[in-house]
């Protein structure tokens, strides 16, 4: 996905708004969508049309109640697998992971003050178990499942990783066992 039209994010905002579930998105979503508002803006700023301003104002009306309901689930989850202990950040963006996460710990917080316990979340026990991969293309750096920010890595480089992150890239085609 490297562009986002207005159809196809409308087509994802219906998709949210009639499902219960998160659905699922590339983890550089909100970035590809960002880049291309400010050069649709950009280029509205030098050919200004009536059109291009409607479109440009309902992609961002459109983006901000994707976000809205895709926070709204977004909290609903990391409440129900704070309790569970099962842990996936699979399926979100990048910024969404961060707050997935962030909202993990403090779920799991508030319920140890209260309640005297701490529920183990399943990714904290993937986080310890670490695997060296060969990378077979170039990365950026980014934020594993686990919440920790790696890379940049360089193709060919052997790195140890989570048991996540190797899962990701391995299906990705990214990286082989060392």
């Amino acid at each position: 996905m490297e562009e986002i039209s207005f159809e196809e994010l409308r087509k994802i905002h219906l998709e949210e708004k009639h499902s219960p579930l998160l659905s699922q998105l590339p983890e550089n979503f909100f970035d590809i969508y960002l880049q291309h508002i400010d050069t649709f803006y950009s280029k509205l700023k030098d050919v200004f049309s009536m059109e291009g301003s409607k479109t440009y104002e309902n992609s961002r009306k459109v983006f901000g109640e994707l976000v809205r309901l895709r926070g709204q689930k977004l909290i609903l989850k990391a409440f129900k697998d704070s309790k569970s202990g099962g842990v996936s950040s699979e399926g979100l963006a990048t910024q969404e992971k961060e707050l997935y996460l962030s909202m993990l710990k403090l779920f799991t917080e508030y319920d140890s003050s209260l309640l005297g316990f701490k529920p183990v979340p399943q990714v904290e026990s993937t986080v310890e178990k670490s695997v060296k991969i060969e990378l077979l293309v170039d990365l950026p750096q980014f934020v594993s499942p686990s919440g920790n920010t790696i890379g940049p890595f360089e193709k060919g480089s052997v790195v140890e990783v989570d048991v996540p992150t190797r899962k990701i890239l391995g299906e990705q085609g990214a990286c082989k066992a060392v």
